[in-house]
């Protein structure tokens, strides 16, 4: 074979099985911390209505909506199994013992107003992103999430290119690796569009549980 890809990207991409009550419920949640925030009068609010950006706050998701207790289970899952969709590729001896796990670094509430955008960034402290929407978006609106190609400095006539665009639907989730570029297109709608992102880390505990098993029967 003289010619063969290297460098694959997967993402996850999935709608929730969630019902349209619950996901109500923690909309409800999430919209209730955002207009928390704005009433906050201790708050500098300058920051978030530059035009440009979304409104991003540090969202609470622990021990006060089950709805979302149950939502963040469904984002740890598709972590994981983003994450094991690459070591599938992998030969290295050590994979079949390894036991993935996620711990969470951050949930951010990221709201869209009508003219608003989020430029190309990573999430480079991270392993992953996740967004949940929470909005249908139609085709005029914009905010649509677009995946660039891993290989930054591509020639788009010889090495080619790859989009990777997504509307926002209500109740869908994409997870993607943190090294891959992305940025959301300026929003038209006329309703906010609300987005609850995740960060997350993928850790290895086959180790740790072995190491369990070990002090258990020696």
């Amino acid at each position: 074979m003289a010619i063969k890809q290297i460098y694959p990207t997967n993402i996850y991409q999935k709608q929730l099985d969630i019902s349209e009550e619950k996901l109500q419920a923690v909309e409800s949640f999430l919209r209730a911390q955002h207009l928390s925030f704005l009433s906050n009068v201790d708050m500098d609010h300058a920051e978030y209505q530059d035009g440009n950006e979304n409104i991003v706050i540090d969202a609470i998701i622990e021990g006060q909506c089950p709805e979302m207790t149950e939502l963040i289970n469904e984002v740890k899952k598709g972590f994981i199994a983003l994450a094991y969709s690459n070591i599938d590729t992998l030969t290295e001896s050590n994979t079949d013992s390894m036991v993935l796990d996620v711990e969470l670094d951050s949930c951010k509430i990221n709201l869209m107003k009508n003219g608003f955008r989020l430029g190309a960034h990573t999430h480079y402290s991270d392993d992953a992103f996740a967004c949940i929407y929470f909005n249908d978006v139609e085709e005029d609106e914009g905010g649509e999430l677009v995946l660039y190609d891993p290989r930054w400095q591509r020639n788009y006539y010889f090495g080619g290119s790859k989009l990777e665009k997504v509307k926002s639907k209500r109740g869908m989730m994409v997870i993607a690796p943190q090294y891959l570029w992305h940025e959301v297109t300026h929003y038209h709608g006329n309703e906010e569009r609300l987005t609850l992102v995740v960060n997350a880390q993928v850790v290895n505990k086959g180790d740790e549980l072995r190491n369990k098993r070990t002090l258990h029967t020696v």
